[in-house]
């Protein structure tokens, strides 16, 4: 038979769930909790790692080698800025204090920039508070009328309810006078169509009441808008004015970096200097040649990015970095040419140093690192860890150093590299 030829062909089972009905009131399991745990893992990482991108700041360093020598000698005091050299404040024999001011230098390029960029700001901080004030009162203006027109809304459809409620109570009248002739079908359809037209009323007063919250809404997030962006320009030149104020002050007083005596005076007044340029020579006091600084050797491709104030990590070789850290210190010279094999050898005094130097890094720059003093420490001087090692760092200690010349976000290096490797393809 047809039956028995149909189970032949297909299982039992099959025919079953063919021949049953759907199992309707059975929940589908799209995914299983262990499943949406994992996902929501996942998520949570990569929200993690994009907020690190932006969020975290990756230090670009310059890498160099070098030794570790005592303070003494004699000591330049260099120009931090480019300009005309107004005034040099010390002259031959002076004491000098760290970090004294030893001469000026003619910054009018940066003091009317500075000048017109507050001037702009405090132009736009009034403007802000006048805007403001409008802002408030075009607010409480509109809020006012639109409770106005929400109450007149509101009783356009509150009349238009009532309406339809007599309309209902004319039709039943009307309808029984249209069955016993009184009336003609005509006055009972009138009647339906008022109906029909006053629901309409109603549902179009209370559209119009969602509208105006609505647009009421939208200009408040406008205000809100303007407001933010006024206050992200704002904060842009309030940035710009504080690093300006900033250079100004670094670079239009030359200070110096040691204290001590001035033994020669190397420019002149109302003439130009760079970036680097000599101004005094010091002898450093007794008590500032006993200091330990640091000689580092950078790639001159590289070291031109390197400026006085950089902040450097030390590392001397008889230090294990990875326990005790690094010293700290500030970049206090810059040479503005590739150091000579002769000079090295000078400072050195070990030609199989010098030549590993020179093997390393190549054609190098020369840079004074100020180790910064911090007496908690048993060295004396200041690490990244807490105390730094039990143990005193000596002259002629060889050492590394890495110089950050700038931070970036982590998003920042990501995407030229990606850029860069996909035009490599």
């Amino acid at each position: 038979s047809e039956m028995s030829v149909s189970k032949r062909l297909f299982r039992e089972s099959a025919l079953e769930r063919l021949s049953s009905p759907e199992q309707l009131d059975q929940l589908l399991q799209v995914m299983s909790p262990r499943g949406w745990i994992s996902l929501i893992a996942v998520w949570a990482l990569l929200a993690a790692i994009i907020a690190w991108s932006i969020l975290a700041r990756v230090p670009s360093t310059v890498e160099g080698q070098g030794i570790i020598v005592a303070g003494g000698g004699l000591s330049v005091v260099v120009s931090p800025g480019n300009g005309r050299l107004t005034e040099i404040l010390r002259s031959v024999g002076d004491p000098v204090a760290e970090g004294q001011v030893v001469a000026t230098i003619d910054q009018r390029g940066l003091e009317d920039e500075l000048a017109e960029t507050d001037s702009q700001l405090k132009e736009l901080q009034a403007q802000h508070e006048l805007l403001l004030e409008l802002d408030r009162r075009e607010e409480e203006v509109q809020k006012n009328l639109a409770e106005t027109e929400k109450q007149r809304l509101e009783q356009t459809a509150e009349f238009a309810q009532e309406r339809v409620d007599r309309l209902n109570e004319r039709r039943v009248i009307i309808d029984r006078l249209v069955d016993e002739g009184a009336m003609t079908p005509f006055d009972l359809h009138k009647v339906v169509e008022d109906i029909e037209d006053t629901r309409l009323e109603e549902r179009q007063a209370r559209l119009q009441i969602k509208q105006l919250a609505a647009k009421n809404r939208e200009a408040s997030f406008q205000r809100e808008r303007r407001r933010m962006e006024r206050k992200l320009t704002l904060d842009e030149l309030a940035g710009k004015v504080s690093m300006l104020q900033r250079r100004l002050e670094r670079e239009s007083k030359v200070r110096s970096h040691f204290a001590g005596t001035v033994v020669e005076v190397r420019a002149a007044v109302q003439t130009t200097v760079s970036v680097g340029e000599e101004i005094l020579v010091i002898q450093p006091e007794a008590s500032a040649s006993e200091r330990l600084q640091a000689i580092l050797y950078v790639s001159a491709a590289t070291g031109g990015r390197i400026e006085l104030g950089d902040v450097v990590h030390i590392s001397p070789d008889t230090v294990k970095s990875e326990e005790h850290g690094s010293m700290v210190g500030t970049v206090s010279f810059v040479d503005s040419k590739p150091t000579s094999k002769q000079a090295m050898l000078a400072l050195l005094r070990d030609q199989d140093q010098v030549d590993q130097f020179r093997s390393d890094i190549g054609l190098a720059l020369e840079l004074h690192v100020s180790l910064n003093r911090d007496a908690s420490t048993f060295s004396g001087y200041e690490w990244t860890s807490a105390s730094g090692p039990p143990q005193e760092i000596s002259a002629g200690t060889t050492c590394e150093g890495s110089v950050t010349v700038d931070t970036h976000r982590p998003f920042e290096l990501v995407i030229p590299m990606a850029r860069k490797k996909l035009g490599g393809d």
